[in-house]
């Protein structure tokens, strides 16, 4: 943050704040939605299937 405050790329004002993984519901979404994709590509879809439209899946 620190190098894009120098360089004018972002405000002064903006803040940021670390929280602990564990105690954060916005992190648990991500690992679920990661560990029902890695699961999919392992051949068990059933997680996946479970988020069903709410995950559009790119593949690179």
């Amino acid at each position: 943050m620190q190098m894009l405050r120098s360089r004018r790329v972002i405000d002064t004002a903006l803040r940021i704040e670390h929280a602990v993984g564990r105690v954060e519901p916005a992190l648990w979404a991500a690992d679920i939605v990661c560990g029902a994709v890695v699961q999919a590509r392992t051949g068990n879809r059933d997680y996946l299937d479970v988020l069903g439209a709410a995950v559009e899946v790119h593949t690179i």
